[in-house]
């Protein structure tokens, strides 16, 4: 019995002494070894969207083998499935973007590419549709019966992005029913603007729908339809000017420059000028445009009521003057004096309503000349043509005549032009006299003391 005893406790300790040499020798097990893959993902995913899924190689006992570095194929039960190329995974996991298509239950497959032995298949992944693109449609606030507008169209994406790609045949219809509005057009970019008439008062609204089996619409925010005004001049009556200068004041407009879609930057329009300035506020949810200023010289007339656009003549104006067909009166009138000018505008009803004003422009002579100051003339010589000297006023109604006072050397004129020139005779010396300026309309400067150095 003892010896049995002896012989049991003896076998543990072996046991138990083997165990301990052998955990501190490392043990000798082998590195553990791939049994299959896990493969994660979302669980829901838009259509067409592109989306992360994780492979990772396990072990029988579902621990993660650093070690696998092998090369991995992906499938789907998708069909339409927009799969990466086979590659290896670093330190036995990767991570691969995938796009799923068909609207349903989904699931996603990585196969070891070399043996196929080894394999995982991800949950259930819900794809559902993306959403449809919608049409912006964005019109003014107000508007005129029988007054043309501009509609703008863009279509859209759920987050309201322009659907650049977008191509198919618009529709037009409004809560007006006699409205005027243009035949299905069709559009390639995603955008498009067209004319638009409403005739009928009160709120109405335009609304543009696609014409393909996935419809897309859109409707634009109420308008408020008027009745026409009476045509009227609304500016003030044209200012005073100044005979021989230009007539009227700066005037600055502005005007948009054209943009790319969907991209929208401006593009320059012939004028880098465009480009330097900042984009416009957006129109509603519409494109952003570049803004460039125009500067022209004269008198706007400005016009109401009615229907725009205007149109403007004038049967009398003042000599020099013009008034073009946007209501610019500009130009130069060359004499003083009191001109009247008639002018009237033209509307773009049915039928067109005219107006007319007549008014009385009074064009004052500029101030008298004021000759510039003479620092030095050239110096002459006895017997040498003189090399000439020219001299200049500011003001006055030009052309100027000059005339001169006091001694000049013998041989020596000045011109009309103002101009003083020929070769001096006589005696050696300073030579005194003074010059002034009268122009066309009899207005003459002060004289001005010169001096002319002659040496012989």
């Amino acid at each position: 019995m003892q010896a049995n005893i002896y012989r049991t406790t003896r076998y543990l300790w072996s046991a138990v002494v083997l165990a301990a040499l052998t955990a501190c020798d490392g043990g000798s097990s082998s590195p553990p070894v791939a049994t299959h893959f896990s493969v994660t993902g979302p669980a829901s995913v838009t259509s067409g969207t592109s989306f992360n899924v994780t492979v990772t190689a396990l072990d029988s006992g579902g621990n993660a083998v650093p070690g696998y570095s092998g090369a991995v194929q992906m499938t789907s039960d998708d069909p339409q499935a927009q799969l990466p190329a086979n590659a290896a995974l670093t330190q036995g996991s990767g991570t691969f973007a995938v796009t799923l298509k068909t609207v349903a239950s989904e699931t996603i497959t990585a196969i070891d590419a070399a043996t196929g032995s080894l394999h995982g298949t991800s949950g259930t992944i819900a794809v559902t549709a993306a959403p449809a693109p919608h049409v912006a449609v964005t019109g003014p606030a107000n508007a005129v019966v029988t007054a043309k507008f501009t509609v703008f169209v863009d279509v859209r994406d759920a987050g309201d992005a322009l659907v650049g790609t977008y191509s198919g045949t618009l529709h037009f219809t409004s809560t007006d029913p006699n409205a005027v509005l243009p035949a299905d057009t069709p559009v390639t970019s995603g955008s498009l603007q067209f004319p638009a008439t409403l005739n009928t008062l009160g709120a109405q609204t335009v609304t543009v729908t696609g014409t393909s089996a996935s419809a897309i619409a859109g409707t634009s925010q109420p308008i408020n339809v008027a009745p026409v005004a009476p045509l009227l001049i609304a500016s003030a009556a044209p200012p005073s000017g100044v005979a021989g200068r230009t007539y009227g004041g700066t005037i600055n407009t502005s005007e948009y420059c054209s943009y790319t879609t969907p991209g929208r930057s401006c593009l320059p329009c012939g004028l880098t000028i465009c480009n330097s300035l900042p984009p416009c506020p957006r129109r509603g949810p519409g494109p952003a445009r570049c803004l460039r200023v125009l500067s022209t010289t004269g008198f706007q007339f400005a016009a109401a009521g009615g229907v725009p656009p205007y149109a403007w003549a004038t049967p009398t104006a003042p000599p020099g003057l013009t008034l073009s067909g946007s209501g610019l009166l500009a130009g130069i009138v060359p004499m003083p004096g009191t001109y009247p000018v008639t002018v009237a505008v033209t509307d773009s009803n049915t039928p067109l309503a005219q107006q007319g004003a007549t008014y009385s422009i009074s064009i004052v002579p500029p101030p008298p000349p004021a000759i510039n100051t003479v620092t030095m003339l050239p110096i002459a010589t006895l017997g040498s043509p003189y090399i000439g000297y020219t001299f200049n006023a500011t003001d006055g109604l030009t052309p100027l005549t000059w005339t001169e006072s006091g001694a000049l050397p013998a041989g020596m004129s000045l011109s009309i032009g103002g101009v003083l020139s020929g070769t001096p005779t006589g005696s050696a010396g300073p030579y005194a006299f003074s010059v002034t300026a009268t122009d066309v309309v009899a207005q003459t400067s002060a004289p001005v003391p010169v001096t002319l150095q002659v040496f012989s």
